[in-house]
């Protein structure tokens, strides 16, 4: 009566959120004391339409180094995704050099990272190159682009098996990128 699953003692109104795949404190969200910087908030990065963006690689403060490195990233779910989007001018050169690394993925699991590409923001993106399994995951693309204009780039990672303690563990993604004329 005064909770949201009469039969289980660790789910009730005010319970602590714990790794374990159920909404312990009944308001409707699994693991959320789990979620990373880029899961808080409505609008979770767990969709292409939703990713978040890492500015542009040729003006963009964040890229001023030619990397990227986002940290503390977490699998709070089965379901959970991390989407990135970045913009890799290309309209001054000919070649595009981009390397895609995860690292740190909690064990007892297996992984994917997914690299795209597409002439419009977000729009009907194509597959360039991925990677699946556990420990450092790489990911990578070489050379001039297909049709020249491919600007806008997107960086999938998510579970493809899920154990309930991964969410207590955190990874990271490194994105290197080089332009060459």
């Amino acid at each position: 009566g005064g909770d949201c699953d009469d039969a289980d003692a660790t789910v009730y109104y005010g319970a602590a959120e714990a790794c374990d795949a159920k909404d312990n404190d009944c308001d409707g969200q699994i693991n959320e004391s789990f979620f990373d910087t880029y899961d808080a908030g409505a609008s979770p990065n767990n969709s292409l339409a939703a990713a978040y963006s890492l500015g542009d690689f040729s003006s963009g403060a964040l890229w001023k180094s030619g990397k990227v490195t986002l940290s503390g990233l977490t699998f709070h779910t089965s379901t959970d995704e991390d989407w990135f989007w970045f913009e890799a001018e290309d309209e001054w050169y000919a070649n595009l050099s981009l390397d895609v690394v995860v690292s740190g993925v909690p064990s007892g699991a297996s992984y994917t990272v997914e690299l795209y590409a597409t002439s419009s923001s977000r729009g009907s993106p194509t597959l360039k190159d991925s990677a699946s399994g556990s420990g450092v995951l790489k990911a990578e693309f070489e050379g001039a682009t297909l049709s020249g204009d491919e600007d806008y780039w997107g960086v999938r990672v998510y579970a493809s098996t899920w154990t309930a303690g991964a969410c207590s563990g955190t990874y990271s993604i490194d994105i290197s990128a080089s332009q060459s004329i």
